[in-house]
């Protein structure tokens, strides 16, 4: 802001030494190639350029809330659907990258060493899912064993305890 301003002094000082400097030479008209001072026009304010409160209306009243009852082949067909999605999207190459991280050079992680955060949200449960379910496919390079104990939490759920164990090469 404060450089702005500088430069307008200095314009404005330099266009009154002109202007001062034209005086003095006799002169009463500003030369052609002179820049001119803009004006911008000002607009009075209308009836709609002010806050106007908003006005009264019914108070809203909902209609009841109809839900309706899918027929059971139906959502199995849906279960269906979204479980092949999910196995598009969760491939074992990408869970053998998911599990790794935790590994991280580790040959065995109890699921209590897991890191807190890493289940914490809802779209994290289907990488737990497809973790434990992976577990033993042959596409992986770790094993899923159970543990004897109470159920552990992580997230949103509590699952049984196990290890993820890396195989060996």
């Amino acid at each position: 802001m404060s450089i702005w301003v500088s430069r307008s002094k200095d314009r404005l000082a330099l266009l009154a030494r002109g202007l001062a400097d034209l005086q003095t030479a006799g002169e009463d008209v500003l030369p052609e190639d002179m820049p001119g001072f803009q004006s911008f026009p000002i607009r009075q304010p209308d009836r709609n350029s002010l806050y106007t409160p908003p006005r009264r209306r019914a108070p809203f009243a909902p209609g009841p809330i109809a839900t309706s009852v899918l027929d059971p082949a139906d959502v199995r067909a849906l279960r269906a659907l979204t479980l092949e999605q999910l196995g598009l999207a969760i491939t074992p190459a990408k869970i053998q990258h998911f599990v790794g991280q935790f590994l991280n050079g580790n040959r065995v992680l109890h699921v209590c060493d897991l890191p807190p955060d890493a289940f914490e949200r809802e779209e994290d449960l289907p990488w737990l899912i497809y973790t434990i379910a992976y577990g033993n496919h042959p596409e992986v390079s770790y094993d899923v064993e159970p543990l004897a104990g109470e159920p552990v939490a992580l997230g949103m759920v509590k699952v049984r305890p196990f290890q993820l164990v890396k195989r060996d090469a």
